[in-house]
């Protein structure tokens, strides 16, 4: 039987005759929205009966469409890594310099970082993933493989079409760690102007 996977959301499911009533609801557009309550309350608070209520769809449904609470969080964070490789991805073709190329990235991190209700909540993977790695072995490999992704996105915006070399590698790890206290700052209510300020110092240094 053919297994088809959404593109944003990574989740699977079968192609085949169906059995009962077909789904109702969009999967992706479910997955936001649940994404939007772990982003905004961490794992451990968020409870199976505000998942469904924030998608609109009843217990059984989201266990049949998304799996366990665990599953679900894991899906929302590589969705919104997602959202990061995208960012980093159109940062690419912005100017000709890794400054123009960074200012861009940390501008539009700043918009991610402090979009929704309430504002300030930093990135879903660092100021969530970070509290429950210590005790739950696959979220923290999860959380390592984002960080490496991030580091390595960031080589590539300093060095252009071109390979990185080990001292844009370095660079890039250091850019990454800006973005980490960006998540943090901004989580812990800093305003824009702070983050845009330490910012763009942060792209004169690198």
């Amino acid at each position: 039987m053919e297994q088809r996977v959404s593109v944003r959301s990574g989740i699977k499911s079968e192609q085949g005759p169906r059995r009962g009533r077909p789904r109702s609801f969009d999967t992706d557009a479910a997955l936001e929205a649940m994404l939007e309550v772990f982003w905004t309350k961490g794992y451990a608070p968020t409870s199976l009966d505000e998942l469904a209520a924030t998608a609109g769809i009843n217990r059984p449904s989201l266990h049949a469409a998304f799996g366990s609470k665990h599953d679900i969080y894991l899906a929302c964070l590589r969705h919104f890594e997602g959202r990061m490789e995208e960012n980093i991805a159109e940062c690419m073709r912005v100017g000709e310099t890794k400054h123009d190329r960074l200012q861009a990235f940390f501008r539009r991190t700043i918009d991610l970082y402090l979009s929704g209700s309430p504002e300030s909540r930093g990135c879903l993977v660092l100021c969530t993933a970070t509290a429950e790695a210590v005790c739950n072995e696959v979220v923290r490999k999860q959380l390592e493989a984002a960080l490496r992704a991030l580091d390595e996105g960031m080589a590539r915006l300093i060095a252009g079409n071109a390979s990185p070399s080990p001292a844009e590698c370095l660079q890039g790890e250091l850019a990454a760690s800006i973005v980490h206290s960006l998540a943090v700052r901004a989580r812990s209510g800093a305003a824009r102007a702070e983050l845009k300020k330490l910012a763009d110092m942060s792209v004169m240094l690198l």
